[in-house]
């Protein structure tokens, strides 16, 4: 469920933000995730990411099944990000 409150427009805006190198925050009408990027070596980049949703979406009873899902629709966009990171620390050769 998306965040209440919000008008229809607010409920169609996605706002990306960076805090370089090393964090992403993704601001969605029902969630936002924060990944922390920790890279080891050159091409060796961990990863862990935070997801913060409202209480009201963590009481839903269909809640770990939306999550689950959209997780799961988020794993292409997720890949993506890790390649560009890796190929990003090799460049550096750091």
């Amino acid at each position: 469920p998306d965040i209440s409150g919000l008008s229809d427009e607010q409920r169609g805006r996605v706002l990306f933000g960076s805090i370089m190198p090393s964090t992403v925050v993704v601001l969605q009408p029902s969630f936002v995730t924060i990944t922390f990027v920790n890279p080891r070596t050159a091409g060796t980049v961990d990863t862990r990411r935070l997801n913060l949703y409202t209480r009201e979406a963590a009481a839903s009873p269909d809640f770990d099944t939306i999550r689950t899902e959209q997780f799961e629709r988020m794993k292409a966009i997720i890949m993506q990000d890790q390649v560009t990171q890796v190929a990003l620390q090799q460049a550096y050769h750091s």
